[in-house]
């Protein structure tokens, strides 16, 4: 089965992909790319409660008294959450201001994290660049861009 993601991440006017109402809470997640964990603490902040990560979308929604819609909105959460879990494909050759506009990471968060582990990098270089200059494996420095950006 295909799943084909909305043109609009998101969008007010359309959901995600078909039947999003009806995923679960966790497929929901990945589907979208958004961190489990972090959804769930920006439904805490904005006082949703989940029971189960087994609880469709549509379920939580009418439990909460919100729409789906309302509900898809609070997930998505600020833009620096959409960041994916696994390396992205073709990140080798984009630059940290690249992924700044593509993802909305904080680019002085992640130069703090990475000179606090003695690295040194600034917003022009290479994602590509930083791991080799640093010997360090792609995947290693994506966890540490992922890291960087969750506080």
């Amino acid at each position: 089965m295909e799943i084909k993601l909305a043109k609009n991440f998101l969008s007010d006017a359309n959901p995600p992909f078909r039947y999003a109402s009806e995923a679960t809470f966790k497929d929901f997640c990945k589907i979208v790319g958004v961190n489990e964990k972090l959804a769930i603490k920006l439904l805490d902040k904005n006082s949703v409660k989940i029971g189960s990560d087994k609880e469709s979308i549509k379920d939580i929604a009418k439990s909460n008294n919100i729409t789906p819609k309302e509900l898809y909105n609070i997930i998505k959460g600020d833009k620096k959450y959409r960041l994916p879990l696994d390396l992205p494909i073709g990140i080798a050759h984009k630059s940290i201001k690249d992924l700044e506009k593509e993802y909305g990471i904080d680019i002085d968060k992640f130069l703090k994290y990475l000179k606090y582990y003695g690295i040194k990098a600034n917003k022009d270089i290479t994602f590509k660049r930083l791991a080799k200059e640093n010997s360090l494996h792609p995947a290693k420095l994506y966890s540490m861009l992922y890291a960087s950006q969750l506080n």
